[in-house]
């Protein structure tokens, strides 16, 4: 009697094996979990477009490990949990402690961002054992399946963008003033019914993230280059910085934030490069605040008489003696408020800041400093064209720059700034001693060919 073959289940006819498609349905199933818990910051054409730019670089990085893994059964998705755990804490610390946070206590939010954050890596590491150990996964794909979560919801937009919203894209130092001025702005008929959101990062970093898409109805941004580089792309006026201030909204100066009673005995830039000196300073290339430092270092030199290559020469030794190199001046403030590095150069306000929180911080402004001026801007592109233009015209009014003269900042409209005593340098230049930044940022700050670049270079340093 001819026997008839076993009839072939559906999934044996599929171009793949069965762990192939539980791998799929997995893969399936964490999408729409993050479609669901992330309504409209998930599934959007801007978060995959991310995705797809970023995933490349998680492709090299287990490309190179890939073999010894595939051959050794090397199970690293530890490391992922690992990692996964310290960043949940550091968020939990972030809202809820700190200056920053909700203000609640050390004793309460660090036992309970450390709970919190193993719990989480708890499940996490179940979950991966679950798929290794029952599912049949390869290692290197529990291993890669963490990083990749972890992935879309750092591509994450940080902007909601709700239509009718005025953004505010700033960078990190002002965010104290701006939480006091919204609700006044709000409180005008102008500002009646507007709501706000805001996102504080690193100027540079900002105005690459508006020119690479985030939604703003208005830049604030540490200088007038990063506001300048939105002109081409059509996001800011050509005009931006033709009002009565020149686009400027308030001024600061470089100081030298120490310990209390100055216990390395810092008086100017020449003890910056001295062997015992452990100096902080935000990455140039991805903070405005970390450029008017470099750049205030540098020209103190020329005015105390020494040559284009001694100042250089002087700023190598600088940077040499930076222990650390965060992306933004409240980072480095934070970092140096730790208990990290000896003097701290940045923002008079940051130094003003520290002290009304009750940092214990002093500081010394140089005989020779640069004024800081910070620009800011409404865009094109935004959807709340109108309000944000009341916004800035808002910003100009003396009630509104007396309280960034309250935040530490030097107020841009004269009469307000004539209420404040902030001290005068001995030797104060602006941007304009340098050639203004149309010359003064590509000659240092040029990433391939500038003065710092070099130094970075020169030093082993990463630009960025």
């Amino acid at each position: 009697m001819e026997q008839t073959a076993p009839r072939k289940s559906w999934a044996s006819r599929l171009p793949f094996d069965s762990h192939t498609l539980r791998l799929l349905v997995i893969a399936v199933v964490i999408f729409v979990a993050f479609s669901l818990l992330l309504p409209g910051k998930f599934f959007t054409v801007r978060n995959m477009q991310s995705m797809a730019v970023q995933f490349p670089e998680f492709g090299i990085l287990a490309f190179a490990i890939m073999i010894t893994m595939l051959t050794g059964g090397i199970d690293l998705s530890i490391v992922g949990t690992a990692n996964l755990s310290a960043i949940v804490a550091a968020l939990i610390l972030t809202q809820l402690g700190g200056d920053e946070g909700a203000g609640m206590s050390p004793a309460l939010v660090v036992p309970l961002a450390i709970g919190i954050g193993l719990v989480v890596g708890s499940i996490c590491g179940l979950f991966n054992g679950f798929l290794v150990s029952r599912v049949g996964i390869t290692p290197i794909l529990a291993t890669l399946g963490l990083p990749v979560a972890a992935l879309a919801q750092e591509a994450t937009p940080e902007f909601e963008a709700i239509p009718g919203t005025v953004t505010l894209a700033a960078y990190t130092t002002p965010r104290e003033a701006y939480e006091e001025i919204i609700p006044l702005f709000q409180a005008t008929e102008a500002g009646a019914n507007v709501d706000f959101e805001t996102s504080y990062t690193g100027s540079g970093d900002q105005s690459r993230a508006v020119e690479a898409g985030l939604p703003a109805d208005i830049v604030a941004l540490a200088m007038w280059p990063d506001v300048e580089r939105l002109v081409e792309p059509g996001i800011v006026a050509p005009d931006w910085d033709e009002n009565e201030y020149g686009g400027i909204v308030h001024d600061s100066v470089v100081v030298l934030m120490v310990r209390p009673g100055n216990p390395k005995g810092i008086t100017g830039w020449d003890d910056l490069v001295r062997d015992d000196i452990d100096v902080i300073t935000p990455n140039p290339f991805t903070s405005g605040g970390a450029q008017w430092n470099l750049l205030a270092a540098w020209q103190a030199q020329i005015v105390a008489g020494k040559t284009p290559e001694e100042a250089t020469a002087y700023l190598t030794e600088l940077i040499a003696n930076v222990s650390v190199m965060d992306r933004g001046a409240r980072d480095a403030l934070t970092t140096f408020a730790a208990g990290q590095g000896d003097v701290l150069i940045g923002y008079e306000n940051e130094a003003i800041f520290a002290q009304s929180v009750g940092q214990p911080i002093e500081y010394i402004v140089p005989d020779a400093t640069i004024l800081i001026e910070n620009a800011i801007a409404e865009t094109l592109t935004g959807d709340a064209l109108e309000p944000a233009k009341a916004f800035v015209d808002f910003l100009y009014t003396p009630e509104v720059q007396a309280i960034y003269g309250k935040h530490g900042f030097r107020p841009e409209v004269a009469e307000v700034l004539a209420q404040f005593d902030f001290p005068e340098p001995a030797n104060m230049f602006t941007i304009e001693d340098l050639g203004g930044w149309a010359e003064a940022r590509p000659t240092f700050f040029d990433p391939e060919t500038g003065i710092v670049a070099e130094i970075f270079g020169a030093l082993g340093r990463e630009a960025a």
